[in-house]
């Protein structure tokens, strides 16, 4: 028997999940129509309408992003009349534009179709299964990464 046979089992898991988020992409490149924004960028201006009203480092430390790359995609919506900032103190807080509304609304809904359809074909035990496999993974290389630093 092949010694590393558990080991590729978890490469092929991760390596699935790769692939899901390649697929991902190339579906936001489907459903952006006009926009021309970039799966990053779709993804911020959805993070900023779960959470509008943060500042740049409250949506980084939120989703274990780098800041410089927040602050380099939050300009890039700025400039594209999507997102706004409001001076609070020495904090700048983040908010949709009505056109980031409008863009952020219609990406919603065509993700929300896909999910729709992902919901149907898939058990919500195996979802969950998948889930919590997917966050084992997840705490294990961050445990490991974190004690090898």
């Amino acid at each position: 028997m092949d010694p590393y046979e558990h080991h590729k089992k978890v490469y092929d898991i991760i390596d699935r999940a790769y692939f899901l988020r390649t697929m991902m992409s190339n579906f936001s490149k489907v459903i952006d129509e006009s926009y021309q924004l970039p799966n990053s960028l779709q993804a911020l201006l959805g993070m900023i309408y779960r959470y509008e009203g943060s500042t740049q480092s409250e949506l980084a430390v939120i989703y274990k992003r780098d800041e410089k790359n927040i602050i380099h995609y939050v300009s890039d919506l700025v400039k594209r009349d999507l997102v706004y900032k409001v001076k609070d103190g020495q904090k700048k807080r983040l908010y949709l534009t009505d056109e980031g509304k409008t863009v952020n609304n219609h990406l919603m809904i065509k993700r929300g179709e896909l999910i729709e359809v992902i919901l149907d074909a898939i058990d919500d035990k195996d979802l969950e299964i998948t889930k919590a496999t997917l966050d084992q993974i997840i705490t294990t290389i961050n445990t490991k990464i974190e004690s090898s630093g």
